[in-house]
Order: C-alpha cells, then structure tokens, then sequence
C-alpha cells in the first residue's frame, strides 16, 4: 500500500491498494463516471433506491450520480490552501461528539447525495482517502 498526495499541501492525501494503478480516489471517481457500471449497481440494489430515496428510474439515478460526482470531483480539484477539511470530512458515526486522531470521516458533496467518500482523519486538517462507496441505505448496517 502506498499514499498519493491529492493536494500539494499534503493536507490531503489517497491510498494506492496492492499496486493498483489508480489510488482510492481515481476508482471510485471513475467506477461513477462510468453509466455501464452505474446501471449494473443500481439494478443490483434497485429496491434500496425506491425505498430510501424513491427513485424509480435508473437512468435519473445514474444522472444524478454523474452529477454529484462531478461537483464532489470540483471541491477536492478546488481545496485552497486556507480550506478547511474538518468542515468536508465528517464523523462517519453520527453521534461521535470529540474529535479523533485515526477516526473514521465521511465526506459528500451536499447534504442530499449518496455518493460518499471515507478517509481517516490523521491530523487536524490532514485525511487519507481510503474509498468511497453510493450509500443507499440509512444506516451501513442495512
């Protein structure tokens, strides 16, 4: 495993699996970018599309996904250096109250989307990306 460095700054970083080559981030911006492999999941968790978000229609779903996606890749492409990552990069346990070296963080590009990106908060201000997933469901239990 090794790290690419996602800003220059170093504040935020990706993890590159098993010599894979593209880092978390790349995969999974690419796997939703890609409308073939969009429709397969989608149709694979159609129930959980209706039931949570009330989606009916793939092809809206695989829309709205190209379209997160593209806003979710402009914030990371636009981090400034006075940006505050705290602020994308959330508490993946919603009741987490205290902040947390080596916590887990979720980050999504607006309150209503499902596309999320996990890191692990390092320092104040630093993450690691280590995947992302579209979360269709309340809980990840579900």
């Amino acid at each position: 495993m090794t790290f690419d460095k996602v800003i220059e700054d170093g504040r935020l970083w990706a993890v590159r699996y098993n010599h894979d080559k593209e880092n978390a981030l790349q995969k999974v911006l690419a796997q939703w970018s890609d409308a073939s492999w969009l429709a397969d999941f989608f149709t694979q968790n159609f129930d959980d599309l209706i039931s949570y978000f009330r989606i009916t229609n793939i092809e809206d779903a695989i829309y709205q996904t190209m379209e997160d996606r593209d806003e979710l890749s402009c914030i990371i492409m636009d981090i400034s250096p006075d940006a505050n990552l705290d602020q994308f990069f959330r508490p993946l346990e919603n009741d987490r109250t205290q902040e947390m070296m080596l916590g887990k963080e979720k980050g999504r590009p607006h309150r209503r989307s499902w596309l999320r990106l996990y890191a692990i908060k390092l320092n104040v201000g630093v993450f690691i990306i280590t995947g992302g997933a579209i979360k269709l469901t309340r809980t990840m239990q579900e």
